[in-house]
């Protein structure tokens, strides 16, 4: 079943689900709180050897670009102050991207809404890997090495655009001053850190798969560190219902658990990241859940 059929057959069996529908603002509390906390270490690193820098962009930057990422991803679906109000959605996505010393790009917005749209078809969906992503993820070596380079080859064509990289340089000019090179350091490494061997990357990695023509399939993470990254793991629920706030998404299950019983899902990022890395005879198109 597909998400748009099964979001019509959740509805007409469990309208309460509706209910979970709208704005949630408290969210952008939980955004403040998290940029605070980023910029809040990279203010105390100032002073560290750059090993131990290093080290905290990958542990506590990756984490916590984590759940920037939900949060922003919630604004990208007026989520957070509802449909009325898309400039301070955008401008809440733009404060939880600025850590990372690139700016938010508004129009990542219509990207992503394509992506649910048109789900798995090439040159529509934008997270579709390309051909040669696919042969180059064939081999183990290609598959690491995608992991460790997309990151820094998206933030690279982000600053192709004059405007994006003259945001940038004020950014990091900030992070300078604020605490110097070990701040800005720390602020530029974590999203970067994050998107590779980290359960960051794992949720990114492990939320869809694709194969030939339009085919795609959508997984759910039912782990426990749906608590912890406010539920960024109910990926199939997101796809049903993306205009449920991320906070409200396991209610969704709740609801309607016949619906969901049995769906493709990981238990485990870390198996997940692992499978793929280390596993023979697989690709970005191989299913996650085997």
């Amino acid at each position: 079943m597909e998400h748009v059929e099964r979001r019509k057959a959740i509805l007409a069996v469990h309208p309460q689900v509706r209910a979970l529908m709208g704005a949630e603002p408290r969210l952008a509390l939980a955004s403040a709180a998290v940029v605070a906390a980023q910029l809040y270490v990279g203010y105390l690193l100032r002073r560290f050897c750059w090993p131990a820098v290093v080290a905290a962009a990958y542990l506590v930057g990756g984490s916590l670009w984590l759940l920037q990422f939900t949060l922003q991803h919630d604004a990208q679906h007026r989520n957070v102050f509802g449909p009325r109000w898309p400039r301070l959605n955008d401008a809440l996505a733009w404060v939880l991207g600025a850590p990372a010393l690139v700016p938010y790009r508004f129009g990542r917005r219509r990207k992503h809404l394509d992506h649910h749209r048109h789900l798995g078809e090439p040159g529509r969906d934008a997270d579709r890997p390309s051909e040669r992503q696919v042969a180059l993820s064939r081999r183990r070596a290609g598959r690491l090495l995608l992991l460790l380079t997309a990151p820094l080859a998206s933030r690279a064509r982000q600053l192709r655009r004059p405007a994006d990289a003259a945001q940038s340089a004020l950014l990091v000019t900030g992070a300078l001053l604020l605490g110097g090179p070990r701040t800005a350091a720390y602020l530029a490494l974590g999203p970067l850190l994050g998107r590779t061997l980290h359960p960051f990357g794992a949720a990114l990695l492990c939320s869809h798969s694709y194969g030939p023509g339009n085919q795609a399939v959508t997984y759910s993470y039912r782990g426990p560190l749906n608590w912890l990254f406010l539920n960024t793991g109910y990926h199939i629920e997101h796809h049903d219902f993306p205009n449920v706030p991320c906070c409200r998404l396991a209610a969704v299950t709740r609801a309607a658990p016949e619906f969901y019983a049995g769906l493709p899902h990981v238990d485990s990022w870390f198996t997940c990241m692992i499978n793929y890395v280390t596993g023979a005879n697989r690709d970005l198109t191989t299913r996650h859940d085997t």
